[in-house]
């Protein structure tokens, strides 16, 4: 992902990101993720040219494919959501047709606020944080994600439209984690083993910019996802929610 000098501790709160990262180490690792998992190392020298024009120096941009693409693909659509319905969901306001991509993050005692933005070109990192590592009073929504909004106000902005991998397909599910079969609210799922979604029936083709339906459709099946997945013995999605 990008971390080559970053030694992440093996204790179960790594997963909620109990560890010291920098801002550029973050925009690595969310670069490669907006790069369907091709890792480009990140530079501040793009060419050097001497006075005739030859070329001297040109920096390598040719992706090494670090993470699968449908996982990449997943994680895209996750950050996403987090715009469309989740905590960045106030950039709806002005920009609800660019699908952007975002992840909001807030350490304890609030004394860091983090924001990471994607659209179609940029990955932008914002940090904010004091100087005496004390408590800034504010969230990733609150206090990067509006210094992120101010930029957005600022630049360019290009539309997100991630390239699906063959291997994901839209499948229906229900709030409940179980697999729906309508358009009413799709997931992208990895299908890498052949599994038979939906007893059957054709997985919906709404993408995720698609607007919710107001009138679902009658559920086809109620069946568990980790039925379809093979692994019955993981908990179903709603016990396994952190409480």
């Amino acid at each position: 992902m990008g971390w080559d000098e970053v030694s992440i501790p093996k204790v179960p709160a790594m997963l909620l990101g109990a560890y010291s990262i920098s801002p550029y180490d973050v925009s690595k690792l969310y670069q490669t993720i907006a790069n369907q998992g091709g890792r480009i190392n990140l530079t501040t020298i793009d060419a050097i040219a001497d006075r005739q024009g030859n070329i001297l120096y040109q920096h390598d941009k040719t992706p090494r494919q670090v993470v699968p693409r449908e996982a990449a693909f997943q994680t895209l659509f996750a950050m996403q959501q987090t715009v469309e319905r989740g905590t960045a969901r106030s950039l709806q306001n002005d920009y609800a047709d660019l699908h952007l991509a975002g992840k909001t993050g807030t350490t304890n005692d609030a004394r860091d606020t983090w924001f990471v933005g994607i659209d179609g070109k940029h990955v932008s990192t914002i940090w904010l944080g004091r100087d005496d590592n004390g408590e800034t009073k504010l969230t990733g929504a609150s206090g990067a994600l509006q210094i992120y909004k101010d930029y957005l106000s600022r630049t360019n902005i290009e539309k997100l439209q991630p390239t699906k991998p063959d291997d994901v397909k839209w499948v229906g599910i229900t709030a409940h984690g179980s697999w729906d079969c309508s358009n009413w609210r799709v997931i992208p799922v990895w299908v890498d083993r052949g599994q038979n979604f939906c007893g059957g029936s054709s997985a919906p083709t709404t993408s995720p910019a698609a607007e919710d339906s107001d009138t679902p459709s009658a559920p086809v099946k109620q069946e568990s996802v980790w039925d379809v997945l093979g692994d019955t013995e993981k908990a179903p999605i709603e016990e396994a929610v952190a409480q």
